[in-house]
């Protein structure tokens, strides 16, 4: 075992070195070398796909589609679109690899933003690909190796001392979070907008000193020009914006320039498809052009957006680029007494509640509560008193929780859609109206 340790060592650096390179060169590629590269990955994913994802061979073959049709990007649009809820009603072996060993697999649960729990398999060559993916958006927000970095994410992450990187739970309170940051007192602050704006609000309210990063990046949620004018103002500095998803990595992250988002157009083709009456906006259809364990084609994101100029963008890059995206935006729950609940508290719990297909949390007053609900099949009484369960003992015993078992599979095109989403207590009054319609399937 020894004898063998140093090559498997030098192989995983060589390949992450690699990827490293590759990155960073392919964001300067020009428009035509960009595409050459698109197009040599979309044949090698769809010919992989076909030959070994049982899923793939199906579609495929019911249409009489061969993998030698899909040459271009151009040819993407002969491939049927898949959504979530497709993926979900197949089992493992139906998804994944057929030729990749399930031991040498890793896997992150998706839920998160459009409430539909899932989980997407990933092999090492993909982990390593999207790292250095990751890194190239830091650098692009001004990011150097050796900077300390606090990392507001995903709770149960273990610290990486040989970066300078430490991480803090999305379920910490701000109280928390402020004290990691003025004890390690980070030169970049990363984490989901939701528990940043928390912390930011409860710094300028409670007019608390805190440590200044030089830079902040926020992910997760729609950035709004409230919460980066808030972000920017308590900290006094810029703010960057990174767009991602469990199933894609890192799609779009800004550059100095803030002229929209710069598309990882070398890793994730992303097509713009219009909905009518939705001002401009597009369906985000995705095609993950690395992921060869569980491949996703054409693979709906849930997401709208609005495609950004084509010209080279002012920092020289020029990757495609996107003006802004729309939905994935939860809401932080106010409970009568003043707290504020971050929603990720709720959506992790909800996650780990079997027999949930699909949910949606939706506050219409105070105490009032009502928990949309897609089952998969399993028991109804039970799947319902876990939610009960779990509303409670994370807002309080004193709330109202409603059970509506009849949401529909799919939202409205171009609608946004908010996992967590408080009606009543932050516009004021109650708007009974607006409550009543948002309920209706």
């Amino acid at each position: 075992m020894l004898t063998t340790a140093p090559s498997v060592f030098s192989l995983t650096l060589t390949a992450s070195l690699s990827n490293h390179w590759k990155a960073l060169r392919n964001q300067w590629c020009e428009p035509a070398e960009l595409a050459a590269i698109q197009n040599r990955k979309l044949r090698k994913l769809v010919q992989t796909a076909y030959e070994n994802v049982a899923y793939y061979r199906t579609i495929f073959d019911a249409i009489g589609l061969s993998p030698a049709s899909i040459q271009t990007v151009a040819d993407l649009s002969k491939i049927p679109i898949t959504t979530k809820s497709d993926l979900q009603g197949r089992s493992t072996d139906e998804i994944l690899h057929s030729g990749i060993p399930a031991d040498l697999l890793t896997s992150e649960h998706s839920s998160g933003s459009m409430g539909r729990p899932f989980r997407v398999y990933y092999d090492w060559a993909y982990h390593s690909i999207r790292n250095m993916l990751f890194l190239r958006g830091l650098f692009a927000a001004g990011y150097r190796i050796g900077q300390k970095v606090q990392l507001v994410t995903d709770a149960g992450k273990r610290d990486k001392p040989w970066l300078r990187w430490h991480y803090s739970s999305i379920l910490d309170p701000p109280e928390r979070l402020l004290a990691d940051l003025n004890h390690e007192r980070p030169d970049l602050l990363y984490g989901c907008k939701t528990p940043l704006v928390c912390l930011a609000e409860h710094i300028r309210d409670k007019g608390a000193e805190t440590h200044r990063p030089k830079r902040i990046v926020c992910t997760a949620e729609l950035l709004d020009p409230e919460s980066r004018s808030l972000l920017e103002k308590v900290f006094s500095a810029p703010v960057f914006d990174f767009y991602g998803s469990t199933e894609m990595g890192l799609v779009g992250w800004e550059c100095a320039a803030k002229e929209g988002h710069h598309l990882s157009a070398d890793s994730v083709i992303v097509e713009f498809l219009p909905v009518l009456g939705s001002s401009g906006l597009s369906r985000m259809i995705m095609t993950n052009l690395e992921l060869e364990a569980m491949p996703l084609i054409r693979y709906d994101s849930g997401d709208v957006g609005l495609p950004g100029p084509s010209e080279r963008c002012r920092c020289g890059r020029y990757l495609p680029r996107m003006l802004r995206v729309e939905g994935r935006q939860n809401d932080c729950v106010k409970m009568r007494d003043g707290r504020k609940i971050t929603p990720y508290r709720l959506t992790c719990a909800m996650e780990k509640i079997p027999g949930i297909q699909k949910y949606q949390i939706i506050q219409t007053d105070w105490e009032e509560f009502t928990v949309r609900i897609k089952p998969n099949g399993k028991s109804r009484l039970a799947t319902s008193a876990l939610v009960q369960e779990t509303m409670r003992n994370i807002l309080g015993g004193e709330i109202n929780v409603k059970l509506d078992f009849t949401m529909p599979a799919e939202h409205p095109a171009g609608r946004k859609f908010r996992v967590v989403e408080s009606k009543w207590p932050l516009g004021g009054q109650h708007p009974a109206a607006e409550v009543r319609e948002y309920l209706e399937p």
